[in-house]
Order: structure tokens, then C-alpha cells, then sequence
């Protein structure tokens, strides 16, 4: 994967991070188990907003 990264996203890139290291793995997710449910149930499934809020008081 190749990603370009503009200077104005460069600031939250630390918070981002952190967030992601707080949600839970998907790496052993199978598209047929999840591909029914939508974006909200996913972020729910994930731990997001939790992880939001963790990261904002750290």
C-alpha cells in the first residue's frame, strides 16, 4: 500500500495512532462474517468510540 500524506492531516496523526491502538483487532476478520453488518455496527464492534475517548483523555 502506498499512501501520501498531506501536511494539513500531518497534526493528527499522533491521535490517530493512538486511537487505533486501542481499538480491537480485525485482522482475523473474515469478509463473509461482517459484510452483512454496517458501518456503525463495525465501529461498534471495534471499540471506536471507547477508544476515542481513552485517547482523548491520555
Amino acid at each position: 500500500m502506498f499512501v501520501i500524506w498531506t501536511p494539513d492531516v500531518w497534526p493528527e496523526l499522533p491521535y490517530h495512532y493512538r486511537v487505533g491502538k486501542l481499538t480491537k483487532p480485525v485482522g482475523d476478520w473474515k469478509v463473509e462474517e461482517v459484510i452483512h453488518l454496517d458501518l456503525e455496527e463495525l465501529r461498534q464492534g471495534i471499540g471506536l468510540y471507547e477508544a476515542r475517548e481513552k485517547a482523548i483523555l491520555n
